[in-house]
């Protein structure tokens, strides 16, 4: 059996994971026990390599040279590397490997651009890295035209050649006849296989590749990685145990980092029917965000976008092109929209005006995606002359909601529910409201009423909360300049938050404003002040946002709130429209939804679709549990 090296990258392709927030310590205390563990080659740093913080969005918990630096102290006996992609890593960064004690240097590109690496590979050799080229996309040629890229790759100095699976959909005959074909032709380049997992083949694919002569293969504890992950390093090492390689790794060690230190790392983590598809069509996960901002400007599947895109490119972005599908896709295709919808309302037209456009937008979208429309009706804070409709309609899975601001000078609030009630599933509507209503409508099974004051209380409630919780700054001042009405109720919901209200803006940390306009000359005084949170628009001098870096701002919006209050509705309406009460089956009595039933009535889950039998009702509420074989679903037929 020829000898195989597993390259570990835990540390590297294992990052984008946790958001590439493995730290310095992180790498040194997971290298060390990698390196004990008996591993030749690990690799460290951010998952798209070398100089990410200045090159791309992405922000590494710590920088390159610290990474290298914890690296190098740890590990005693294998040999450690990174990740770089030309356009992104430097030849300064190269210098920097070198100096630092970097073994190796894995340059990334896509197969189609081989060219870019050449230069960089040079310099890795003048600096006695070892050359590694890893040929991204590799299934985006096909096997022939790889063996002529491996042949160039060889001619220019590559040491080690990865054939990589990026978007993890490769089948094991496929990379069998890549590795075969290559072999065959330079017998002497030593060859890698890098796979990731999105249609569960990673493993199959290191398999194939090792079987047919394979030099390299690379694997992550747990599978961690980009996308779905990859290959799983406990598992390779139980499976090339078994047949038959000879290796000398502490696989108690390994078990032991893989419960304690990763495993804790993937509790959030989880596979979505879009990683399948990924792997299905070999789009490379990089270019989701592209995917995402683009399905949702035309409202079309994310999935359906990706796999057609993929039929024409499997190797770069062209937004131009991915647009151009999408709005074919979209004349095409119905599906339920997840994002807010401008509804063409315009400020300075008419009430009636604006009411229309608002009908007609509710009535389009519940014919197209069949959703569930609501409107929202609130009271404004201050004087208003006239109803102000939001020019934005949001949406959520199937609901749809719209809102107004009601003035009672010139409008008559039964007239407006009449107006809508043939087009909305609901009305949400401010208690405050009704205090100015002596005749109420007569629909009041699709008037849900809430308090608006109190909403906007837990709302500024639950982002103060969340910024105690996540600023490490001590934060215990807090200035509160917001309406009579709302400020009643935060009052009593802050109680448990360790803050002291202070009268004068300049000793505060937070600040909550929204009734009285603040100019940034105000703000710029504030010694202390860390975070405003404003809850009326046009409230707050532009400037601030300009004059002054150390204040974070953030509009409160009610839009989570509403939803939820609709959502709980509607829930409690379906409740009892669909699966409470109770009911004779076959001379037996059925219960559900609550309703406690006598003593020895069957407790089911749904009373118009029993799915379920949970057990019996005790008659005071409570539910025996213990199964009873005279319950079972033959008594339903």
């Amino acid at each position: 059996m020829h000898k195989i090296e597993i390259l570990e990258t835990t540390l590297r392709d294992g990052s984008y994971s946790v958001n590439n927030q493995f730290t310095a310590e992180d790498t040194y205390f997971i290298a060390k026990s990698l390196d004990e563990i008996g591993f030749n080659y690990i690799e460290i740093g951010s998952g798209i390599g070398m100089n990410a913080k200045s090159k791309t969005n992405i922000t590494p918990a710590s920088e390159d040279i610290a990474y290298i630096k914890s690296a190098r102290k740890a590990v005693k006996n294998g040999k450690i590397g990174m990740f770089f992609i030309p356009g992104i890593g430097r030849v300064e960064d190269i210098d920097l490997a070198a100096d630092e004690g970097l073994d190796f240097l894995r340059i990334g590109v896509n197969i189609t651009e081989i060219d870019k690496a050449f230069t960089y590979l040079n310099h890795c050799r003048k600096k006695n890295l070892i050359t590694t080229l890893n040929l991204m996309k590799s299934y985006a040629v096909d096997s022939n035209e790889l063996v002529e890229i491996a042949s160039k790759c060889y001619d220019n100095g590559v040491e080690i050649l990865y054939i990589v699976d990026s978007a993890g959909g490769m089948l094991p005959s496929e990379v069998e006849e890549y590795v075969v074909k290559v072999k065959e032709k330079l017998p002497n380049l030593k060859l890698g296989f890098h796979g990731h997992d999105n249609l569960s083949l990673s493993m199959a694919n290191t398999l194939a590749a090792i079987n047919a002569g394979a030099d390299f293969v690379d694997s992550t504890i747990r599978g961690i990685g980009r996308s779905s992950g990859n290959t799983i390093t406990e598992k390779l090492l139980l499976i090339i145990d078994r047949l038959g390689y000879k290796h000398n790794f502490d696989l108690d060690k390994l078990f032991n980092i893989s419960e304690h230190i990763i495993l804790p790392y993937l509790s959030n983590k989880f596979e979505s029917s879009t990683d399948y598809i990924l792997g299905y069509s070999q789009f490379h996960s990089s270019y989701l965000n592209s995917v995402y901002k683009i399905s949702k400007k035309y409202n079309v599947d994310l999935n359906k976008l990706i796999v057609n895109y993929s039929k024409i490119d499997k190797i770069s972005m062209d937004e131009d092109l991915l647009e151009q599908l999408a709005i074919k896709l979209s004349k095409v295709e119905l599906r339920t929209s997840y994002f807010n919808i401008a509804s063409e309302i315009k400020h300075n037209e008419n009430t009636e005006r604006q009411l229309s456009i608002l009908k007609n937008k509710f009535i389009e979208l519940k014919n197209k995606y069949n959703s569930l429309v609501f409107f929202n009706l609130s009271k404004s804070y201050e004087s208003i002359s006239r109803i102000k409709v939001s020019p934005v309609v949001h949406t959520i899975e199937d609901i749809v909601f719209g809102s107004a601001e009601l003035s009672f000078k010139d409008f008559n609030y039964n007239k407006l529910i009449d107006y809508f009630k043939a087009t909305v599933d609901g009305f949400l509507v401010d208690r405050r409201i009704l205090n100015n209503i002596s005749d109420l409508t007569s629909h009041n099974d699709i008037q849900y009423y809430y308090n608006d004051a109190i909403m906007f209380a837990k709302s500024i409630y639950n982002y103060l909360k969340n910024i105690k919780l996540h600023d490490t700054n001590k934060l215990n001042k807090l200035y509160i300049d917001i309406y009579d009405e709302v400020l009643v109720y935060l009052i009593e919901l802050i109680k448990d938050l360790n803050v002291t209200i202070t009268s004068n803006i300049n000793d505060a940390n937070i600040a909550v404003v929204g009734k009285n306009f603040v100019e940034s000359k105000v703000i710029d005084e504030c010694k202390d002040l860390k975070w405003i949170l404003l809850t009326t628009p046009k409230k707050l001098d532009y400037r601030i946002s300009e004059n002054n870096s150390n204040v974070t701002l953030i509009r409160i919006d009610l839009e989570r709130e509403i939803f939820s209050e609709i959502i709980e509705n509607i829930n409690y309406k379906r409740l009892f429209n669909e699966g409470f009460g109770q009911k004779l089956i076959n001379g037996k009595l059925y219960c559900s939804g609550g309703f406690i039933g006598r003593k020895g009535s069957i407790v089911v889950d749904n009373m118009n679709k029993i799915s379920k039998i949970y057990g019996s009702s005790n008659g005071d509420g409570s539910i025996s549990y213990t199964k009873n074989k005279s319950l079972s679903h033959d008594t339903l037929s």
